[in-house]
């Protein structure tokens, strides 16, 4: 998790010399609304358990095969999902789910112990928010369906025939890839050059990315009021920058104007990464571990331990 506010007036006039240009064209931005405040619980970050073998896996089938045709090794999975609870203005909350993980052995246990499988079970979440297609945040959908087969699923509108063939519980590539349950439910395809507006002040938008064989990937904005916009990115495939500079096509929540106040991206393990900077949130039950479950690459920090039973694995307020 990293966080970064405009908390000086010093800071915020610098912002505005530098938007001159978007300052004006406010008339131009577009008005989400606002709410007022946002939480993440995450349940899953990791979205495998060996970089080394998934590196593995992508060299030996080369990186031109989509993931339906990658012969994955079955038991490095976990997954990234995230359960996110949004409070409106008037004090109304709305629950929904980003991501539902890749293993489904690995993410059951992760499911229950976040509450999640629970709010599945009393239709208390609104919405399945699918980030990419990405097998760490797709393939775990049998263990969503089983509990709630027509919860809403909303996905980038090109999305590949091989997801909705799992959506539908059709035969698929991948001996290990299983889901038998149906999706029943609405399906909502977002496209691009446009945004969708999902409560008053949240709101998301469709990236290009190219990249595993998929063509996009949708990033959700919270425009939080008295504190400005926050992103969240499921593995933010478009690059750091393009999630900012969509961000400030929106007319900001903050007094001072400022376009990003935060932002949370899902994944933390990402292939070729090493951690520049090792630390243990307060309260973590491995203090005397040599390779704390906790890593950061520069800025962006990642503050909750892998181990879904620890003390220390609070929900994350932005």
């Amino acid at each position: 998790l990293w966080v970064g506010t405009m908390n000086s007036q010093r800071e915020a006039a610098a912002f505005r010399r530098v938007s001159v240009l978007s300052r004006a064209f406010e008339a131009d931005l577009v008005d989400i609304g606002a709410c007022k405040r946002v939480t993440v619980k995450c349940v899953s970050e990791r979205g495998w358990k060996d970089t080394d073998t998934m590196k593995a896996d992508l060299q030996k089938t080369g990186p031109s095969l989509s993931q339906w045709e990658v012969d994955w090794t079955h038991n490095n999975g976990i997954g990234a999902c995230n359960m996110v609870d949004v409070e409106l203005l008037d004090g109304a909350h709305h629950q929904f789910l980003v991501d539902c993980g890749w293993d489904l052995k690995e993410m059951e246990p992760l499911l229950v112990a976040s509450g999640t499988a629970e709010l599945l079970e009393q239709r208390k979440l609104d919405f399945l928010f699918i980030t990419h297609e990405h097998m760490d945040h797709t393939w775990g959908i049998q263990n969503v369906l089983r509990r709630c087969p027509d919860i809403h699923i909303k996905l980038p509108a090109d999305v590949t025939q091989g997801t909705l063939d799992l959506l539908q519980a059709r035969s698929l590539a991948p001996q290990h890839v299983r889901n038998d349950t149906r999706h029943t439910g609405q399906l909502s395809l977002l496209g691009p050059k446009k945004w969708h507006k999902h409560y008053p002040g949240v709101a998301s938008s469709v990236f290009n990315v190219k990249f595993g064989g998929i063509a996009s990937e949708q990033a959700l904005y919270f425009n939080v009021a008295d504190f400005g916009v926050v992103c969240l990115a499921g593995c933010c495939h478009m690059g750091v920058p393009a999630l900012f500079a969509r961000a400030g096509q929106l007319k900001s929540a903050f007094p001072s104007g400022a376009r990003v106040a935060g932002v949370y991206v899902c994944t933390w393990r990402l292939l070729g990464s090493s951690p520049a900077i090792s630390t243990l949130p307060s309260r973590c039950c491995a203090p005397a571990r040599k390779s704390p479950p906790i890593t950061a690459q520069g800025k962006w920090l990642s503050t909750s331990c892998s181990n879904a039973k620890c003390p220390s694995r609070a929900s994350r307020t932005t």
